[in-house]
């Protein structure tokens, strides 16, 4: 017989909901400054998030610094920064992955200007979507018909 089974945990109230991540299924392919290219490096991120680019960071932030800084962000999926190639260090810029757009919203309004390792840093919707080939060419095709209506 022994003693009897604990009592199953509290459920709660408002549970929160489960956030699916998705990795990107199909090739991207990019295009800016007149070049085209496949993009590997947008393998690495949730097909379905909402990135924002971090500006104005110090040369001596790591990735940690900033997951550290954006901890109270529940849906926080990936961060990144951007390093130089050629000599290793970082550009001062990078990326951070919301997978619910509320999240990027109050993270944008409330860590704008907010100090890491003493330096203000830049939040804003990154605008990686606009190199999509697709979005590229549809932009062109409207402003080619644009030119034709002026002519």
């Amino acid at each position: 017989f022994g003693p009897p089974p604990p009592p199953p945990p509290p459920r709660s109230s408002n549970p929160e909901p489960k956030l699916k991540v998705e990795k990107q299924a199909k090739v991207a392919v990019r295009c800016a400054a007149g070049k085209t290219w496949i993009d590997h490096s947008l393998e690495d991120w949730p097909a379905n998030d909402i990135r924002l680019f971090v500006g104005d960071l110090a040369k001596e932030v790591k990735e940690y610094h900033i997951e550290n800084a954006f901890k109270e962000y529940k849906s926080l999926a990936k961060v990144k920064i951007v390093y130089d190639k050629r000599t290793g260090a970082s550009k001062g810029f990078g990326f951070v992955s919301f997978l619910d757009a509320k999240d990027a919203a109050l993270c944008i309004r409330q860590m704008n200007d907010k100090y890491i390792m003493g330096r203000p840093i830049k939040l804003k919707k990154s605008e990686w979507k606009d190199r999509d080939i697709k979005v590229v060419k549809k932009n062109k095709k409207k402003e080619d018909k644009r030119k034709q209506e002026w002519l």
